[in-house]
Parts: structure tokens; C-alpha cells; sequence
């Protein structure tokens, strides 16, 4: 029987590439069904704010009349994110009316990787505008839905691509993570999101390095998270820093024993922000498991992020928003405005436009500070299991976005607390789901490693993975 006429879209990334290396389905077959899904399902989920579907089934035959075709996942359907990644002749508007139709004529350098690696881009996934907020609501395409529970959140800002994922519309959907922003919307709908190490992957050419962002994927197991980091990792020219290789391929990582962990646990705020019962018991039973197979366990506390510091890292983040926003005007032509920003996009772009280049320069010091405060509390364990978020995902609409409010903006970073110390400090973090809540929504926990040891971190999520036995979650509305 063909993997389509089963259960085809909640298949890993790696069954879908085997099964077209053994003929048992074609690149057409699969990317014409992915399509067709997409047509169908995102009126509803909204999902994409844009589809290929004629260059994309025009790339899946031109695989076919090359057969074999050796690379990697040849044939694979992917999902891009719309925000930042350049792709020839996509549409790019970062979730924003600013952007118009500005559409870029030459391919990112992980877009390059992926079409290097065979992949079939479908289209472009929704965002929040700028990728600000963790919620995925912007002015411009309207709320994506989780496909868990409509009234919740899908997370964000990679909130489509999750949905997209989540909802079997694509095997796995590109992220970008600067605070949370991919592990957040995975742990909303129950799937697994991987931050990479600082300097893992290039953010060329646009940028030569990036403090507090990296790319990264939403997928269905570790297995893939790996696959697909061997696929998109690795030094460009003109990086401007790099993480180290890890000496082996990070699928061939997995298959190793897990060696002894020191796995550090957290749970207690960092932002005086409650954290809910139900997310501290994820975390406690995840350690369990570890402590049950000979790993030891400790407790551990992060320096408390203070006023003072939390509007340093603001500080910086306004920054990046403004710099958007000029970007958007210069690619556009078009002039922010009411017309074309909101509101809370605004208040926080005008904040980092108004501050001084000595003043900026000081937050990034002590951000840094703070990294290696954060760093030393974390030197004596392999690994740290926390919450991915402190409460459970948000209603629809709680967070918003029409208004100049800076404790809808605190409540936001409030809520990822326990996931922005991985993007200052630059470690490696993953999302995995452990479980479904009495609320009905997925259940997560987050592993965070030593700087640019994803090689650990991803082999202790897989460990974590096989033994919690959850399997392959699927919304139950959209399973069958």
C-alpha cells in the first residue's frame, strides 16, 4: 500500500525521503498532495500567506525526469517563513503592509542549502509583523489558528510554520528564533522546534552575524530536527562568527549511547511571572525519566532578570524592529504610518529610533555581562530542562497588537521567559512535546546545552522523546 493513501501527511521528514528514493511515491505525487491539502485546509487554518504551487510542482517533475536524484530529500515539500529569508521570486513582507510586494531576486544562503538538498518550497508561512510578538495575529493576513484549539494561540513568531506542521500541511516549515520565536509556536501545537547554536547557520548574505536570532526548522521528531541542521549548518564566507562542527554529522550523533548527563532543572521565574502547575510538572516528570536511567539531577537558578536588565534586552530588540521599518521603507518605497504599521510595532520601532549609538552599544555589553552570568550558573550541567513557556498559550486576541501598551509587550516576553536566555547567551534550545494538558493542548518541555553543543542537546531530546512514548501528536480534528 503507498505511504499516500495512509498517513501521509504527519510522516517525518526522512520516511517521506525514503519512500521517494524507493519509488514508492514521487516528487510529483507528494508535493500535488501537500498542495492540494494546503488549498483545502488553509481557508480555514490560514496558515500560508503565500503559495508556489506552479514553480514548485514544475520543480518536483524536473526531479523526476533526473531520476535518481541523490541529494538528501529530494522532493520533500518545505514551508519558508515570512520573515527576512530572501526567496527568488517569493513574495517577502515580514508580516507587514510596509513591505508592499517587495520580492527578492536572489536565494538566502540557507535557502540555497535546502534547494541544494532537494527540498520543494510550497510557500510562505505567517508571522506577526517584524516577528515582534510571540502570538501570530498581524493586520496584514489576520490570525493563524492552532489547529489544537482555535480559541489558543498557535504561538509565534514562527506561528504559521507550526500550524503548517502541526495540521499536516507541510512535513517541516523553516523558523527563525530571536527570543523564542520557533520553540514558543512548537510547544503550542505540539511539535518540535529546534533553535541552533549562535553562528550554526548563516544569516548571509544579508547579515555577517546576528546576536540574538538564528534560523532554525518546526518538524515532527528529533531525527529530522538533525537531518535537517546537517543539511543548512556550516560557515559562510563573510560569517561573522561560527560555532564549531561537532566532529560527526548530527543524525550520525543520535545513534550514539547517551553518555552520563548532569541535567540541571528549572522552573522558578525569572521575571516574577507565575508559571503554571501544568508546565512544572512536564518539566519534573522529564527528569524523572533521565534520573531513572542513571543521569543525575539538580537543581538550578538563573540570575533574576531585573527591571533594569529586561529594558536592556528591550532596548535591543527595539533597535532591530527600527531597522526593520527602514528597511521596509527603503525596499517599498512605501512610509510607515498608520496606515502601514501598527500600533505596537510603532511604539516600539520610535523607541529604538531614539536611541543613542553610546546607549545601544552600552545594552549589548550588558546583555553580554549577563550571558556570562547566565553561562557560569549553568557550568556544572550538560543539559537544563525548563518550561518552554510559563503559562498556557494565550487566548486569541489577549495579546494586542492595535494598542501603544508597553505591558502587553512585558506580558509577551513575560510569557517566553524561560526560552530568550538561550538567544543571549547563544546556546542551543529545543522544544519537544511530552504529553497533552488537561486543557487539551500539547504539553512541552525545553532542553538548552552548552554553547554550540547541539550535538547533546539533540541526542538528549531524542532520548527524551523515545522514552516518554507520546508518539506522533496529531490535532485530533485534523488526524484523519
Amino acid at each position: 500500500m503507498s505511504l499516500l493513501s495512509k498517513d501521509v501527511f504527519f510522516s517525518p521528514v526522512l520516511d517521506l525521503a525514503r519512500a521517494i528514493k524507493t519509488h514508492e511515491l514521487s516528487p510529483t505525487e507528494l508535493v500535488t498532495a501537500f498542495l492540494e491539502r494546503i488549498d483545502t485546509l488553509n481557508p480555514t487554518l490560514n496558515a500560508f500567506v503565500i503559495t508556489d504551487p506552479e514553480r514548485a510542482l514544475a520543480q518536483a517533475r524536473s526531479l523526476e525526469a533526473e531520476y535518481p536524484d541523490l541529494r538528501p530529500f529530494a522532493g520533500v515539500p518545505i514551508a519558508i517563513k515570512d520573515y527576512r529569508v530572501a526567496v527568488d521570486g517569493l513574495r517577502l513582507t515580514n508580516g507587514s503592509l510596509l513591505f508592499g510586494n517587495y520580492t527578492p531576486d536572489y536565494d538566502s544562503y540557507i535557502i540555497r542549502r535546502l534547494r541544494n538538498a532537494g527540498f520543494v518550497i510550497v510557500g510562505r508561512t505567517n508571522t506577526p509583523e517584524f516577528a515582534i510578538l510571540g502570538i501570530t495575529e498581524p493586520k496584514r493576513y489576520g490570525k493563524s489558528l492552532n489547529p489544537w484549539d482555535y480559541s489558543r494561540t498557535c504561538g509565534g513568531s514562527s506561528g504559521g510554520s507550526a500550524v503548517a506542521v502541526a495540521a499536516g500541511l507541510v512535513p517541516v516549515a523553516h523558523g527563525s528564533d530571536g527570543g523564542g520565536s520557533i520553540r514558543g509556536p512548537a510547544a503550542c501545537c505540539g511539535i518540535v522546534g529546534h533553535k541552533p547554536s549562535r553562528g550554526r547557520i548563516s544569516p548571509g548574505p544579508e547579515l555577517g552575524g546576528s546576536y540574538l536570532f538564528t534560523e532554525g526548522f518546526l518538524n515532527r521528531t528529533v531525527t529530522d530536527a538533525a537531518c535537517l541542521l546537517d543539511v543548512v549548518s556550516g560557515v559562510e564566507i563573510g560569517d561573522s562568527w561560527w560555532s564549531p562542527p561537532c566532529g560527526e554529522s548530527f543524525f550520525d550523533s543520535l545513534q550514539k549511547e547517551v553518555p552520563s548527563l548532569r541535567v540541571g532543572i528549572l522552573t522558578d521565574s525569572l521575571m516574577d511571572f507565575p508559571v503554571d502547575s501544568r508546565n512544572i510538572d512536564a518539566v519534573q516528570k522529564s527528569a524523572e525519566i533521565f534520573q531513572s536511567h542513571g543521569h543525575l539531577i539538580t537543581e538550578v537558578g538563573l540570575p533574576h532578570l531585573s527591571k533594569h536588565l529586561f529594558e536592556t534586552f528591550l532596548d535591543v530588540w527595539c533597535v532591530g524592529v527600527a531597522q526593520t521599518l527602514r528597511v521596509g521603507e527603503m525596499l517599498s518605497g512605501i512610509i510607515a504610518g498608520p496606515e502601514t504599521i501598527e500600533n505596537l510595532t510603532s511604539m516600539m520601532a520610535d523607541r529604538g529610533a531614539n536611541l543613542d549609538a553610546p546607549s545601544y552599544a552600552e545594552a549589548l555589553d550588558e546583555l553580554q555581562r549577563l550571558e556570562r552570568k547566565w553561562a557560569q550558573a549553568l557550568v556544572d550541567v550538560d543539559i537544563l530542562i525548563s518550561p518552554v513557556l510559563s503559562s498556557r498559550p494565550f487566548c486569541v486576541g489577549e495579546v494586542e497588537t492595535g494598542i501603544r501598551d508597553w505591558e502587553i509587550v512585558i506580558k509577551n516576553f513575560a510569557q517566553g521567559q524561560f526560552m530568550f536566555f538561550a538567544n543571549v547567551g547563544g546556546q542551543p534550545s529545543i522544544s519537544i512535546p511530552v504529553g497533552i494538558a488537561d486543557d487539551g493542548l500539547p504539553l512541552s518541555v525545553q532542553i538548552t546545552g552548552k554553547p554550540s553543543r547541539d550535538d547533546v542537546v539533540l541526542l538528549a531530546a531524542h532520548f527524551l522523546e523515545s522514552e516518554n512514548i507520546v508518539g506522533n501528536l496529531r490535532p485530533p480534528r485534523y488526524s484523519g
